[in-house]
């Protein structure tokens, strides 16, 4: 069991605070929920981000990476948005696109396994023959040529305006917990998202990206969806999964578990191999 404690890096509060006025009106406010006493000798709330729209915090960064490109006129509302086929960042720029009235271009791998389910949504779907790499690849060339906005992902054209866009999940817990709060754990493979938090809320609390066993993490998506009816997928999961090992909070810590993205259906989450978490932590 491991958990990073997240460098600010080169994205600061005023990044965060302005993405967080960029977006306002068009990404969700996702709910905190307290997880009743008795399950942690500490205050545990779960902030509910896996009801963002499509999905998953990376909605976040692209609504501010694609809203600052039209305010700085820095690509061709008419030709719209491209990105390459990846699960979550496409759902994300599929949605910012439909939501901003603007066309958009998916480069799927032939790799990838069938037809994409968010590729489906796009204005204009190519297959491109081989890795998700030459995916990506082609979608650069697209941008290139026809003034498209490419969006990436975690590509370091635009990693600054993702981190900022998931930041403002911070300045939403900072709110919601009127700044009652230690400590915020997000899944080991959310690096934008614990990035962005730790500028919001440099020096009040702090922020641990965790590392939890694959066995540990199948309980913890099991026990968050038949206890409270929460689906999560493996990533997620697995930073709920964290706080009953090494990551177990101490007595009167007040923690925030950002159940970071949902790319899952009930019916996937697999069956119990081992007590609840609540029996566990027991």
């Amino acid at each position: 069991m491991v958990a990073t404690v997240i460098a600010t890096g080169m994205v600061t509060r005023n990044d965060v605070e302005a993405a967080a006025a960029r977006t306002r009106h068009v990404v969700r406010h996702t709910p905190l929920t307290l997880v009743e006493p008795g399950i942690f000798p500490a205050t545990v709330m779960l902030k509910l981000e896996q009801l963002q729209h499509a999905g998953g915090y990376p909605v976040r960064g692209v609504f501010n990476q694609v809203i600052a490109g039209l305010e700085r006129r820095a690509f061709d509302p008419d030709a719209g948005l491209v990105a390459a086929y990846t699960p979550a960042v496409a759902a994300a720029v599929v949605h910012v696109a439909r939501r901003l009235d603007l066309p958009v271009t998916v480069f799927a791998p032939a790799s990838s396994d069938g037809t994409p389910g968010p590729a489906a949504n796009a204005s204009t779907t190519f297959t491109v023959d081989g890795t998700l790499a030459d995916a990506q690849l082609e979608a650069e060339r697209h941008a290139l040529a026809t003034g498209a906005l490419h969006c990436p992902g975690l590509g370091p054209e635009c990693w600054a305006q993702m981190v900022a866009g998931a930041g403002t999940i911070g300045l939403e817990l900072w709110t919601q917990t009127l700044g009652q709060l230690d400590t915020v754990i997000v899944p080991e493979r959310a690096t934008a998202l614990a990035a962005g938090i730790s500028a919001a809320l440099a020096g009040h609390v702090r922020v641990v990206e965790a590392v939890s066993p694959a066995e540990l993490c199948a309980v913890a998506r099991h026990d968050l969806w038949h206890e409270r009816r929460i689906a999560v997928d493996d990533v997620a999961a697995c930073a709920y999964a964290y706080l009953l090992d090494t990551g177990r909070p101490a007595a009167g810590e007040r923690v925030a578990v950002v159940l970071s993205s949902a790319d899952t259906a009930p019916a996937t989450i697999p069956a119990p191999v081992s007590p609840p978490l609540s029996a566990l932590s027991a």
